[in-house]
């Protein structure tokens, strides 16, 4: 066997390695999975069931990836905590299927007896806003920008958890 095959190997393993382990930084996948029926929230510590409902937050001091099982468990943690605690804010579209920039989607704050969020919040993410409006009469549901929706529950920490929507 020649003697190149070995460092040959182990230099290809290791450049494998390395690959696979800063992939998702190399390619603009900056941010971590979310690990179901594994994962807690960072504000209710309930285990994180589905992904539909969840938020990925980074925290701006210590860059440390905060996940949340329902929209009203991280709007709660902004209120305690402020909006500028956080600097990047994922959710996960309930229509596309895929993590989206929560400060700029629409939020979709429905009846509880219609779509069951984990934390009874009714708060459903939607990036395409005509699609947002949409479903929001077909649940009779209200649309909100991001800033609205932590203006209210700032106003009124109630508001996520109330099962009726103002029309």
């Amino acid at each position: 066997m020649p003697r190149y095959i070995i460092p040959l190997f182990f230099i290809l393993s290791t450049i494998i390695i390395i690959t696979y382990t800063f992939s998702d930084i190399w390619f603009g996948n900056d941010h971590p999975k979310i690990y179901l029926d594994r994962d807690r929230c960072s504000e209710c510590g309930m285990v994180i069931s589905t992904y539909l409902y969840s938020v990925m937050a980074r925290e701006r001091d210590s860059m440390e990836w905060l996940k949340f099982d329902d929209i009203g468990c991280f709007i709660k943690y902004l209120v305690d905590n402020g909006v500028k605690s956080v600097d990047k804010v994922l959710v996960y579209d309930y229509i596309e299927g895929q993590w989206i920039d929560g400060f700029k989607t629409y939020y979709i704050k429905v009846d509880p007896a219609k779509i069951q969020t984990p934390m009874s919040s009714g708060l459903i993410a939607v990036y395409n806003r005509s699609m947002a409006y949409g479903i929001a009469e077909e649940v009779e549901g209200e649309v909100y920008t991001f800033e609205e929706i932590v203006s209210l529950a700032q106003e009124d920490i109630e508001f996520l958890y109330l099962g009726e929507v103002s029309n």
